[in-house]
Order: structure tokens, then C-alpha cells, then sequence
């Protein structure tokens, strides 16, 4: 009889909500009833949030803009929960409060109180995903006093936990209206209890960075690493006379739990001497590819101690313990790292960010890219998959999925196409390729390219076995800049070798 009931049930809410996707979707992700009791009936539109899909913490970790329908006399509250903390099956923590904005003037989101200031997707390392649930409410009796709740600043984590927007919502007699979520899991990036963050160059201050940060990376748990901070402008960039100065070294350090590594050298922050300008502090992690491994004759240094951190030199640790730098571009693809960034935004809403996970349906149009160039100087433009067909075979290595010569400055669009331009299209079982842009300036100005082939976008012709460093060798061309994503198969990809197989 229960069984029948339930069908009778399913039935119902399925033709309740065939023609509301709204209402569906939160059903079908449960959160409906794990958050709200019911489904909101309005879209909450923010362009990379679509129903569930998946983002990474990279791709939220910036306020976005939020819209709705929304009568411009009514006031709103506006909140974003995980309710997957630490994990869906096990929500010991949830709700975690990610953002709480109240008495928001129709959809004037930014003349709104903010409660808990916002911070994007956290999910701890191996948990899996967690949903990520924005919900607006309309306040029916109009502006309300929400004093009784306090603040939640960016760095404070404890005000957010075990939270329960449903008994807010009652609370303070909310309505609901409108709603959308994401799902997220962990990917790595270097944070600061601060809350600052460490974003490939971005500009922090000492205070910023004064305490031990937390960092991660997508580990193999059985593997042993080794974290190494420096400074390689000591006592300056133009006057690198102790370059590099280490902050930090933590080595045999299983997967990326930090915390039970070996600390070699002491954690100390940035400390720049006055008039010497911006130094670059870099992050490096390498893997212990004998795994655990004998630190005794190193030198223990603490906090206090500053004569043994000087002329500190990473690659001749490296290259004594035989440390493997992860990515391995350099020298898989390059014989020396670029010293530069480009920046690399698709349309669909995704950037490149040095490794970071991206789908091929994600990266299937062609990017806006860019990078620091002389308006007057020519550079080439290459997109090479180094892991053709696989990274652990690369018979094919490398893979050239777009290449434009003899560009303007940075201006991509009036530069020549020599290979146009094709997605990552990884077969399935390949697991994760790299995918590699590269800036070559052209030193002598503008080349003759004319006894390169064409390839059209729907040619894999001249694409196998190409070798970005030996075509720049061939044009004498210096690199300048590079960035690199990850992809592995989704179901975008039959439909790009089916294109390449068109001519």
C-alpha cells in the first residue's frame, strides 16, 4: 500500500512541476526537502550557474552578480548555502553560510545588508561534491531589522557553521521566490587566514600574508611531496644578489595533508626592505617520486633564523633529492618555464588558471587570450596538447590545436591563423591532458610563415607530432608567456572528432 502511495506521490510532483524546471531540478537534487521545505517557482540568474552543473572553487571564488524579476518596491534577502558539511552523506556542519545579504531594494543587490560577507566553494579535499544552494526570499512586510544577527566577516569561519536558512526563513516570515545552485568540489589554490589569496602574481601586502597559509593540490594520497617558498628578488629585482631567500620548506609530505609533512624551514611571511619595490614570492611543490626520503643532513631552520635563507638555490634542491615539479611542461613541452602569464577567458564563463580542470564543452570555443605585449613588437600564439594520445603514453606528443603567427601587440584577431583553432578533445580513457598556450615573441618583427600548411578546424592534418620548441627554434622567436588547463573526456568530444574527420 506504501509503494502505492509513493508512485501516487512521484506522479504528482512530476506533473506539479513538469512545466516549472525550477521546481524540478531542486526535487531531483534533493534540495528539496535537505534545505527548503519547498521548491522556489524563479530562475535566480547568474550566467555560470546553471541547475547543478559543476564549477570549480577557482571559477566562484569572486562575488558574482545575481539578477531576478523582482518588483522594484519589495525588499529581498539573498543567501548561498552548502548544505554538504563536511560531506552530503555525512552533513554534520550544515548548513556553512557562504553569503547573506538582506533588505535588498528589488534586485539592487548591492544597496542590500550584507550579514555574512561572502566567500565562495570550500569543499574539503576527497568529499566529494557538495551543492551549493542560492536562495532569495521576498520579505513580505517590507524592510526588516535583522540587527539581532550580527556581522560575518570574510575571515571569520566559525560564525558559519551549522546554520538552518529554513528556520531563518520562518524566523523572520520569508517567502520563497527564486533560486539556483552549483555543485563544486575541491581544487587547489593558496589561501591566507587572512582570507587573502594567491592568484598567479596578484599583489598582497606583509600584513596579508604574515601567518602560515593553507595550501592544496589535486594529490595521489600515496604519494610523498615536497612545498617550497621563496623569494627570488633579494634584496631586490633589479639587485638579486641573495636571490632566493626561502620562507618555507616542508618536505615527504603525504599527498597534500601539509600539516604532517616534515617542516625543514620555519614558515616567515614577505618582508620586502623598504625601497626595493615588489618581489615575487613563488609557491612550488614538488613530488618525492622515490616517496619518503631522507632530510637529516638538511639543516633545521626557525623563524628567528635568517643567515641560513639566504642564496637559497630550488632547482639544485630539486635536482639533489630528484624532486619532480608538478605539470611538468618543463620538460615534457619547454626546456625553461615562461616568465609571464596570459590570460585565457572563454565564453562559456571559464578562465585559465595554471592547471586548473576544465571540460571540453567548457573550452569548445575559441578564447578571449591575452598578455603583457610591446604595441609595436609581433608575437605568435600557440595551443599544444602534450599528452596525445595519453599523458603516460604520448605517441603523438605533441598535439598543435591552434598556433597564430605574426600578432600585433596582443590584438589575437589580426594576427595569421596557421592551425585554427580546435577544443581539448581527450579520447575516453585518457584521463587528464594538459593543454598548453604559449607566447612566442617574434624578435626580428614580422615572419614569413608561408611554407607552414594550413589546417582548417576540421582537419586534424599537421596536428600529430608538432613540437611548439622546435617551431620556435625554426623562427628564432623567444617565449615570452605561458598558462595550461586540464581536461579529460566528456560527451562534447565525439562531436569534435567528428568535425576532424570532415575533410
Amino acid at each position: 500500500m506504501s509503494s502505492k502511495i509513493f508512485l501516487i506521490f512521484a506522479l504528482a510532483i512530476s506533473a506539479i512541476f513538469a512545466e516549472n524546471d525550477v521546481g524540478f531540478k531542486f526535487l531531483s537534487s534533493e534540495i528539496v526537502p535537505d534545505v527548503i521545505p519547498s521548491p522556489p517557482t524563479v530562475l535566480l540568474e547568474w550566467s555560470e550557474v546553471n541547475y547543478g552543473n559543476e564549477l570549480t572553487p577557482t571559477e566562484v571564488k569572486d562575488v558574482p552578480y545575481v539578477s531576478w524579476k523582482a518588483n522594484p518596491e519589495d525588499f529581498y534577502t539573498l543567501s548561498l548555502v552548502d548544505p554538504d558539511i563536511p560531506t552530503r552523506k555525512n552533513p554534520q556542519f550544515a548548513q556553512i553560510k557562504n553569503w547573506l545579504v538582506v533588505n535588498i531594494p528589488g534586485c539592487n543587490l548591492t544597496e542590500g545588508e550584507t550579514i555574512v560577507e561572502y566567500i565562495g566553494a570550500g569543499p574539503y579535499k576527497d568529499t566529494d561534491f557538495h551543492r551549493f544552494v542560492f536562495l532569495l526570499f521576498r520579505q513580505p512586510f517590507g524592510k526588516i531589522d535583522f540587527s539581532p544577527e550580527g556581522k560575518t566577516s570574510m575571515t571569520d569561519q566559525e560564525g558559519r557553521r551549522l546554520f538552518s536558512i529554513r528556520n531563518f526563513a520562518e524566523k523572520y516570515s520569508l517567502e520563497i521566490y527564486a533560486g539556483n545552485f552549483f555543485q563544486a568540489q575541491y581544487d587547489d589554490y593558496v589561501t591566507y587566514p587572512s582570507g587573502a589569496e594567491v592568484n598567479f602574481g596578484n599583489e598582497l601586502t606583509p600584513t596579508a600574508v604574515k601567518d602560515v597559509p593553507d595550501v592544496n593540490w589535486n594529490a595521489n594520497s600515496e604519494d610523498f611531496h615536497t612545498l617550497i617558498f621563496v623569494d627570488l628578488d633579494a634584496p631586490s629585482r633589479k639587485d638579486p644578489t641573495f636571490r632566493e631567500v626561502i620562507h618555507w620548506m616542508v618536505v615527504n609530505i603525504p599527498g597534500a595533508n601539509v600539516d604532517e609533512g616534515e617542516t625543514i624551514i620555519e614558515f616567515i611571511g614577505s618582508g620586502p626592505s623598504k625601497g626595493t619595490d615588489l618581489h615575487r614570492y613563488a609557491f612550488f611543490v614538488f613530488k618525492q617520486p622515490s616517496g619518503k626520503l631522507d632530510f637529516s643532513a638538511e639543516d633545521k631552520v626557525d623563524k628567528r633564523n635568517i643567515k641560513k635563507r639566504i642564496s637559497f638555490s630550488t632547482i639544485k634542491f630539486a635536482e639533489k633529492y630528484s624532486l619532480e615539479l608538478l605539470g611538468e611542461v618543463v620538460p615534457d613541452v619547454l626546456s625553461s618555464a615562461p616568465e609571464n602569464p596570459i590570460e585565457v577567458k572563454y565564453p562559456s564563463g571559464v578562465e585559465v588558471n595554471y592547471g586548473n580542470e576544465l571540460t571540453p564543452t567548457d573550452v569548445k570555443d575559441i578564447p578571449y587570450v591575452t598578455w603583457k605585449a610591446e604595441p609595436e613588437a609581433f608575437y605568435t600564439l600557440i595551443l599544444t596538447d602534450p599528452d596525445a594520445p595519453s599523458r603516460s603514453e604520448p605517441a603523438f606528443r605533441e598535439f598543435k590545436h591552434w598556433v597564430v603567427g605574426n600578432i600585433p601587440g596582443n590584438k589575437v584577431t589580426e594576427g595569421e591563423t596557421i592551425a585554427e583553432y580546435i577544443g581539448s578533445g581527450p579520447p575516453k580513457g585518457t584521463g587528464l591532458h594538459r593543454y598548453v598556450f604559449l607566447i612566442y615573441k617574434q624578435p626580428s618583427g614580422k615572419v614569413d610563415f608561408s611554407a607552414e600548411k594550413k589546417t582548417s578546424n576540421r582537419s586534424r592534418a599537421e596536428r600529430p607530432s608538432f613540437k611548439a620548441s622546435k617551431f620556435a627554434e625554426k623562427y628564432s622567436m623567444q617565449l615570452l608567456a605561458g598558462n595550461l588547463f586540464q581536461a579529460q573526456y566528456d560527451d562534447y568530444v565525439p562531436t569534435l572528432h567528428a568535425q576532424l574527420s570532415s575533410q
